[in-house]
């Protein structure tokens, strides 16, 4: 499921579970193949564990009222714009068109979830939601209140155009100042003597590469050399992103993202691990995507010139595992679909849905008792 902490030297198989954590709506319609609902990123590797380095926050507030007794469901739906590149760095430096194609409009209906973050598709420009106020993290997740948990349906936008792979290689170049907290954050290497993985990296790629170009090659090496498997062999003293590249050679998602962020550090190109979810599962029934904890899902965030780009080594294509259209299927389908309209409807993640489900009681009610006294 979805975790916060990465901890490399936990030994077993990993047990899949098809618990349902989020359904989305895409309002544009399906989107072609997968897409990834960040949740958070982790910066701070030990060589076995990765966690979330110390960041700074920003308080979104749109209302001053808050309170512990104060309900989700009684918040005036508020807008979060939460800030992005500029447009004119967008549109000029990097080549963007923000066409209204170059969006993404998602209606995200979260289960109560161990977690305070709010997912959304990468890059996330605006929020909309029943909550007085939200926190910002430098790396861009998004908290909700702590006295707001539970389920919760929530709106977001998200720009989903990137540059053009000339713009990213030119403009990957360009050497982040050395001492900023992007490049110290995420160019932190473990204590220890890592000289047979930068051999390996010597091998992938080119003195004359750009970071861009690095971390193609090394993404690529990394799919095509090494298998998925959801079983942690012990690692005892070693570490285990060395155990992973040359002994076990196979590993899950974790270790496929660790291993690439620490090769990149390695090359001096800023990285972290995000983590959230792979969403693949279409109810055709329902027109949205089902999300379950089984599809909690690690990759990288490379820095590149100014902007975080994602990329992802597993070799896993999520397009193989959407259900065909059997029978069964299509009943599993319109089972999920009862039972989400049921959710969103009586039980609500918000109040907007019961609202509506209450008119139209009412009205109905109304109609039949005109009709019984005539």
């Amino acid at each position: 499921g979805y975790t916060e902490t990465i901890n490399l030297a936990k030994a077993g198989r990993i047990q899949e579970d098809p618990a349902v954590m989020l359904r989305v709506e895409l309002k544009s319609g399906r989107r072609p193949g997968y897409l990834y609902l960040r949740g958070s990123s982790l910066s701070r590797f030990d060589g076995k564990t990765w966690t979330v380095n110390p960041q700074k926050r920003s308080e979104l507030v749109k209302d001053a009222y808050r309170s512990r007794l104060l309900k989700a469901q009684k918040v005036t739906k508020n807008r979060f714009d939460l800030p992005a590149l500029e447009r004119t760095a967008l549109t000029g430096k990097w080549g963007l068109k923000l066409a209204p194609e170059s969006y993404l409009e998602q209606r995200i209906y979260l289960e109560s979830l161990d977690t305070q973050a709010l997912f959304g598709v990468p890059w996330m420009t605006r929020l909309d939601a029943r909550l007085p106020s939200l926190t910002l993290l430098e790396d861009g997740s998004v908290l909700r209140p702590p006295t707001f948990s539970g389920k919760m349906a929530y709106d977001v936008v998200s720009l989903i155009e990137r540059p053009a792979v000339q713009k990213l290689n030119e403009l990957s170049k360009v050497v982040p100042e050395e001492n900023s907290d992007i490049v110290v954050d995420n160019l932190q290497v473990p204590e220890g003597d890592f000289s047979q993985v930068k051999k390996l990296v010597k091998e992938i790629v080119s003195v004359r590469d750009t970071p861009y170009v690095k971390a193609r090659k090394i993404e690529r090496h990394l799919r095509e050399r090494y298998g998925y498997s959801l079983d942690n062999a012990p690692a005892g003293d070693r570490n285990p992103v060395e155990m992973f590249l040359f002994e076990t050679r196979k590993g899950h998602c974790e270790y496929f993202a660790s291993a690439m962020a620490l090769m990149l550090r390695l090359e001096g190109v800023p990285v972290r691990v995000a983590c959230g979810f792979l969403m693949h599962e279409w109810n055709a029934s329902g027109n949205y995507y089902i999300v379950r904890s089984k599809d909690a899902h690690s990759w990288v965030e490379v820095y590149l010139g100014g902007i975080w780009l994602d990329m992802d080594p597993s070799p896993v294509t999520p397009e193989a595992d959407i259900q065909t259209a059997t029978f069964w299927s299509r009943v599993r389908q319109k089972v999920d679909y009862v039972n989400f309209l049921w959710n969103a409807n009586v039980l609500s993640y918000d109040m907007d849905s019961q609202e509506k489900l209450a008119q139209n009681v009412q009205m109905k009610s109304s109609r039949l008792s005109f009709r019984l006294d005539q």
